[in-house]
Order: C-alpha cells, then sequence, then structure tokens
C-alpha cells in the first residue's frame, strides 16, 4: 500500500512540474480548445515552448471535400495550422482554399490565406489524404480572441463549397 502511495505521489508531482513548465513558458490553457499565447521571447527552462499540436477530427464536408481533421499550435506568437483534406469523388474543377482569422465580435478579417493547394483539387485521388499546413505571426493582433474559419471556392466564380467552417479552436490575445 504505500508504494501505491508513493507513485500516486511521484505522479502528482510529475504532472505538477509538466503544468507548471508550461505555465511559466507562457501557455495558459482557459478551456478546452483554447491555447492563450503570451508574450513572445520566453526561454525555456524544459527545451519545449509549446504542447504537442492539438489534432482535432472533423467530418466537415465541403462538396466533395472532406476536412478529415487538423492540428493547431502556437509557437513564440506563430499559430501553425495544418488540415487534413481528402475527396470521396474525383472533382472537375481546381478550387482554392481559404483560411480566416477574424474577430468574431465583428466578423472582421485580420489574418488570411487564400492558396491553391500543393496539389491540384482536379489531380486528388478519392479518399487519398491530402495535407495543408499555414502559419500565421500573431505579433500585431491587438488584444482580443479569434476564430478561425476554413473552406473552399471557386477562384473563377467566387462561388463558396458551402459554408466557412469555424474550427473549434479560439485564439487568444492576452
Amino acid at each position: 500500500m504505500k508504494l501505491r502511495d508513493s507513485l500516486s505521489a511521484i505522479s502528482l508531482i510529475f504532472v505538477a512540474f509538466i503544468l507548471a513548465a508550461l505555465y511559466f513558458n507562457g501557455f495558459r490553457f482557459t478551456r478546452e480548445g483554447t491555447v492563450t499565447a503570451s508574450a513572445p521571447d520566453l526561454t525555456p527552462t524544459s527545451g519545449t515552448e509549446s504542447p504537442p499540436p492539438l489534432k482535432i477530427k472533423s467530418g466537415v464536408v465541403f462538396g466533395a471535400i472532406t476536412l478529415d481533421s487538423y492540428a493547431i499550435s502556437i509557437k513564440n506568437r506563430v499559430l501553425a495550422l495544418t488540415l487534413y483534406w481528402q475527396t470521396g469523388a474525383p472533382l472537375s474543377k481546381n478550387y482554392k482554399m481559404f483560411v480566416h482569422i477574424f474577430d468574431p465580435s465583428q466578423d472582421k478579417i485580420v489574418l488570411q490565406a487564400d492558396v491553391l493547394p500543393g496539389v491540384p483539387t482536379t489531380k486528388w485521388a478519392k479518399d487519398e489524404p491530402m495535407t495543408h499546413a499555414e502559419a500565421f505571426a500573431l505579433e500585431k493582433l491587438p488584444r482580443g480572441t479569434y476564430n478561425i474559419g476554413v473552406g473552399w471556392y471557386d477562384e473563377a466564380s467566387g462561388q463558396r463549397l458551402g459554408e466557412r467552417l469555424i474550427l473549434n479552436y479560439a485564439v487568444v490575445i492576452p
């Protein structure tokens, strides 16, 4: 019984140490899906500056394109977003992807990327995973909470494939 109590105490101390290291490296976990980025140039004591990317399952469909999942991390006030896409059927058009970081109170886009994927969507094979990564510098954003929206559109017509998906993740700038 004493060995079990000792192991439990060691486990609690280890968890407290990890949480303290993250806290002093500038990360505040305020609620599920939210990471608060703090001041830049903090010197880590544990050799790591951020938790591993948070990978979230999605399954949301844009026409024939499905967002399988996405991963998000913040390091040195840079938001790294990796999107994992696939298609259930061949596509006849080359669609452009967009990522919006926006103030939800005004629906004002503060950062964005509109890009053609590395492999044109007409060349995507059915059920083949496609990955796209974007990075956004957050240092110039004013204090606030920002949402991330993603989607696809036909560049020639401007017609979107469905609605903009707001990811289940908020970026908080203190």
